[in-house]
């Protein structure tokens, strides 16, 4: 039975060149033969991110990680809010934040990576999507959730690009009013909008 510290040297090998790259290409030809064998592998999809706890390497360690472009560990912090805006839950965690694009149906990734925890979750998916267009046949991918973290116009621009639907939920911005008068009226109208676009007319 091997030692506690077998374990985390042999993990420490895979993360280094060229195992990394190894470990990539293997799954990466893994999702491909998948895609072609599952006729609707990747057509449905969704993302998010997890915490993943890790821990300081020696300085000299660290720095020859990051020369490699290996993300390095920080302190991370998600809050939860409900729908007034308050915090009921915080998750702190030290290490790294894997991303993920998962097939919803087959429930299998087909794309990820690792970063720091200061990386958005809505920056790393447009990379992700890339990755499992690479590793799908064309045109395979038609829809995409994700939760309000990848409401950003660059999102939406890359989905747009890549002809895949966004399932993606808003982002609140309209803080003190919930409905708004329409662009033009007067005050005397009793049509109103809110945040997503839905009409309502008042009696």
């Amino acid at each position: 039975m091997p030692h506690g510290w077998n374990m985390s040297r042999f993990l420490a090998v895979l993360g280094e060149s060229p195992h990394r790259e190894l470990l990539q290409e293997v799954f990466n030809v893994l999702i491909q033969e998948l895609g072609r064998v599952v006729p609707d592998l990747g057509a449905n999809t969704a993302g998010d991110a997890t915490q993943l706890s890790g821990r300081v390497a020696e300085p000299s360690v660290a720095i020859a990680e990051a020369a490699t472009g290996l993300p390095q560990p920080s302190g991370g912090r998600k809050e939860y809010t409900d729908d007034a805006g308050r915090v009921t839950k915080v998750v702190e965690w030290f290490g790294y934040k894997p991303h993920l694009l998962v097939d919803v149906k087959h429930e299998v990734a087909l794309a990820y990576e690792v970063t720091d925890t200061k990386a958005g979750n809505g920056e790393t998916l447009p990379a992700l999507v890339t990755q499992a267009q690479a590793n799908l046949p064309a045109d395979r991918i038609q829809t995409l959730a994700y939760d309000k973290a990848a409401d950003t116009n660059d999102v939406h621009a890359a989905l747009s690009a890549a002809k895949i639907k966004p399932v993606i939920q808003n982002c609140s911005m309209w803080k003190e009013e919930h409905e708004r008068m329409l662009p033009a009226h007067d005050g005397n109208s009793n049509i109103v909008y809110d945040e997503v676009g839905t009409l309502y007319c008042y009696d």
